[in-house]
């Protein structure tokens, strides 16, 4: 049996399992983090997310906080684009793709056009969850290394599993769904740097061609035997090495348990140093103007590309580890806020970003992915000292979000999306109560 067709058995043979309470409350969870993240990020892209949804044409798929309907690909351009641009989207630290963003855009517009149902619906996302962790793990981290983008190159073939599955395709459909995907799949680090505002469309992508090659494997084409592990396969063209117990083994919980969500709009890699710094100034009373310097002690892979102090504009911002954490101090949080271009510009915080320093703890670089740890140390004029370390940054399965913060934090960003309290009051009821309001939350959004 090929490795393409062990990793097909194990995430359909999970898929075939009943769903339980703490599953189905999960994928609440995660739709409603979602839910609120894209309407506040269609808000926030406006402009440029209207140009994508005019390109598209009349459909029954909602553009989520556009107030419209169109086509399904349109749907999922812009609804995954919206998801993604605020960086508080839900992700996995071993793997580390972003998951929410892609699999709800593609299974919420597939759900409209091909009207699935709860259940369906329901076990696609796990499913969407299980394959794309499962395969990005066992891959990592030189896959990032190799400079690619995990949410774009397995986030694509997790959709197509999450598409195919809730469709009903048969499990030799499903592998030629998985084989279209995987030929399909991209996603380059490299829109991550300098300016870039494109890394969202790595997403975007991913539920596109996710979608499509779950249509394409609908229709009965023959597949390769082995497009993972070939000798021209996946594994071959994207890996250095693959770590088949976290692709096929068995693991301690479904993938959708695993995940992180954010609270703090900057990237992942930045969130324990953040709350490092927020802790230390709070407990201490700590004000901007009497801090000489910051050193932070950090994993070598969160280093590169998050280093940088020279930012002019959002995207830069969110990826700068010394930026986020010197908006944090002077802000007092770390929120969207911190990311627009009047913070951006703000003298104070630009002159104390340049006193942030990063430097690699080697236990934390050992402990790297099992922990995404911190070490900050803040030392003031007068020459006292204080330092924090975080092992797992708010949002973990370690330090989990309870359901009022993840409520805050969708209310919160409701709010700033400007949706009437009442609008996004049912929104969330109909979310908390899916198994009945599955088709009710369709129309509301």
């Amino acid at each position: 049996m090929t490795i393409t067709d062990q990793f097909i058995d194990k995430v359909y043979s999970i898929a075939e399992t009943d769903l339980t309470v703490d599953s189905i409350h999960q994928i609440k969870r995660c739709l409603l983090d979602y839910t609120g993240v894209v309407f506040a990020g269609h808000r926030n892209g406006r402009e440029q997310l209207e140009q994508l949804k005019s390109q598209g044409s009349p459909g029954v798929c909602s553009v989520i906080g556009g107030g419209d309907k169109t086509d399904i690909y349109t749907a999922m351009l812009v609804n995954g684009f919206a998801a993604h641009i605020l960086e508080l989207d839900d992700g996995h630290r071993v793997g580390a793709p972003h998951l929410e963003a892609n699999i709800f855009s593609a299974m919420i517009a597939a759900a409209q056009k091909e009207k699935l149902t709860f259940e369906r619906f329901a076990k696609g996302v796990i499913v969407g969850y299980e394959a794309t962790i499962r395969l990005a793990s066992s891959i990592q981290p030189g896959h990032k290394l190799r400079g690619f983008h995990s949410s774009g190159t397995c986030g694509t073939i997790g959709t197509a599993f999450a598409v195919g599955y809730a469709m009903g395709l048969s499990r030799e459909k499903l592998k030629c769904a998985i084989s279209v995907a995987a030929t399909s799949s991209a996603g380059l680090l490299q829109v991550t740097d300098d300016e870039s505002e494109l890394k969202p469309y790595n997403i975007a992508n991913a539920a596109i061609s996710g979608t499509i090659a779950a249509y394409i494997g609908k229709c009965g084409f023959r597949s390769p035997e082995d497009v993972l592990g070939g000798k021209r396969g996946f594994f071959s063209a994207l890996a250095d090495e693959v770590k088949y117990e976290l692709l096929v083994g068995e693991q301690p919980d479904l993938g959708i348990f695993q995940i992180y969500v954010k609270p703090f709009a900057a990237c992942r890699h930045a969130h324990a140093a953040i709350e490092c710094a927020l802790n230390i100034c709070q407990d201490h009373m700590i004000i901007p103007e009497d801090i000489k310097e910051v050193e932070i002690q950090i994993y070598s892979l969160a280093i590169s590309g998050h280093d940088h102090v020279d930012v002019k504009n959002a995207s830069s911002a969110k990826m700068s580890i010394p930026y986020s954490v010197a908006a944090a101090i002077v802000l007092g949080s770390c929120n969207i806020d911190a990311y627009t271009p009047s913070n951006i510009n703000r003298e104070d915080i630009r002159e104390l970003s340049g006193k942030i320093h990063l430097h690699e703890n080697s236990r934390l670089t050992s402990e790297y992915p099992g922990k995404r740890g911190s070490i900050v140390k803040i030392i003031l004029s007068d020459g006292n000292t204080y330092e924090h370390e975080v092992e797992y940054p708010l949002g973990e399965p370690e330090h989990n979000i309870t359901d009022d913060q993840l409520m805050l934090k969708y209310n919160e960003l409701m709010n700033y999306a400007q949706v009437p309290d009442n609008e996004a009051k049912d929104i969330s009821a109909a979310i908390w109560n899916l198994e009945d309001k599955f088709k009710d939350f369709l129309e509301m959004i």
